[in-house]
């Protein structure tokens, strides 16, 4: 074999090594969307202090992530949402103070102020680039892929 087949060959070789590797990245990246979707189905979605955790639904739209979060009952002027990493950060007061008997125990009474979430996405998210829009207690977020 000559040195020319021989470089021919390790270039090829390296070609299909990296080619694996990203298919392998990208498998990974939609295995970890799947488990932050499951994750967040298992955990409570409240606290004994008056916190909910807000529903939301995270889409890939290629070019894009689109979060859209529900916030019912929520004090539009309190919503605040902040970046961090890759992160969301979510706050918002309710306009009164929700209230259900019964529900944590027998004779005892749970209620609610405010939301508090952490959303994590699997890129870092440039908040400059980020709209954020609220309309009717849902809130949409879209951050464009880097």
């Amino acid at each position: 074999m000559s040195e020319d087949e021989f470089k021919k060959i390790i270039r090829k070789w390296k070609e299909i090594r990296e080619s694996v590797k990203e298919l392998i990245d990208e498998e990974i990246k939609r295995i970890n969307e799947e488990v932050q979707g499951v994750k967040s189905l298992i955990q409570p979605s409240w606290s004994s202090d008056g916190v909910l955790k807000p529903l939301y639904t995270l889409k890939d739209a290629g070019n894009e992530y689109i979060v859209y979060i529900d916030l019912p009952r929520a004090d539009e002027g309190s919503i605040k949402v902040e970046f961090v990493n890759n992160r969301i950060i979510l706050k918002a007061s309710l306009k009164k103070e929700v209230r259900f008997k019964d529900w944590s125990g027998v004779g005892s009474e749970t209620s609610f102020r405010e939301y508090q979430g952490v959303i994590e996405l699997p890129i870092k998210i440039d908040p400059r680039k980020v709209k954020v829009r609220t309309k009717k207690g849902i809130v949409e977020i879209r951050i464009p892929k880097q």
